[in-house]
């Protein structure tokens, strides 16, 4: 993601009890419990290194950053599935997935339940 000046890079999963103890202001924003691993996720950063560097002295006239970042791609071109959290209830799930309709309908095929919640996969007695 060179083009939109984003850090790209897969999360890594971690035993934290057992793992050594972060060394670089970035490891907190690119490391997850171990539990998560099977989302295997992939994280895009927007780093304004000059902006960081000025807050490290916790100096108080540093100005805000913007609220938000236009990038100009499609979604439905790098999204292949939204997933819901397997604690999620109905009424959640239902508001996911309108908010998603509304915004994109392409994208709206691709909202899908987490393979751990309990509605995914219908007892078999």
């Amino acid at each position: 993601m060179a083009a939109h000046d984003f850090y790209v890079s897969p999360i890594r999963y971690l035993k934290y009890h057992e793992a050594p103890a972060f060394t670089d202001e970035m490891d907190s924003l690119l490391h997850k419990r171990h539990g998560f691993a099977a989302e295997h996720e992939l994280r895009l950063l927007k780093f304004d290194e000059a902006h960081f560097s000025a807050l490290v002295p916790k100096d108080a006239s540093v100005s805000e950053l913007s609220e938000h970042i236009y990038v100009d791609w499609v979604l439905s071109d790098v999204i292949d599935e939204i997933i819901i959290s397997p604690y999620a209830e109905v009424n959640y799930e239902d508001l996911v997935r309108d908010a998603i309709n509304a915004k994109d309908p392409n994208l709206a095929d691709r909202v899908v339940l987490s393979v751990l919640h309990e509605r995914q996969y219908p007892p078999c007695f």
